[in-house]
């Protein structure tokens, strides 16, 4: 072997070694844990979804019980309906939704909650 083939060969071996490294370091979260699965509701129209982490879903409610449906009922409003209604995850969850905006406007974020009387924002 010449100079360039072990020149080459160790290059390698060293991209290698880096490449194991940074797969590594991805895989790991910041506190030394691996990062938990999580389960992806979609809606019913594809444009929204909960992301929800391992033990986020309450024990005796199935993954199933859980919907996002568009329910939305007039142009320029998008709304979202989260069932069960009232249920409280044990851990934060993540809503994600995506629309069409050829304005570029700000979209304002309500979180409405039924009360025994109207509902409260």
């Amino acid at each position: 072997m010449n100079k360039k083939q072990i020149i080459k060969i160790i290059v390698c071996f060293v991209s290698l070694v880096v490449v194991a490294i940074i797969a590594v370091a991805c895989s790991v979260t910041p506190s030394g844990e691996t990062p938990e699965s999580t389960h992806t509701i979609e809606s019913d129209d594809g444009k929204a979804s909960l992301e929800l982490s391992e033990g986020a879903i309450p024990e005796g409610v199935d993954i199933s019980d859980i919907s996002v449906t568009n329910a939305s009922a007039e142009e320029g409003a998008i709304i979202y309906e989260l069932k069960p209604d009232g249920m409280t995850f044990n851990k934060d969850i993540v809503f994600k939704a995506t629309f069409d905006n050829p304005i570029n406007s700000i979209p304002i974020l309500y979180h409405v909650i039924p009360l025994q009387q109207g509902f409260a924002c």
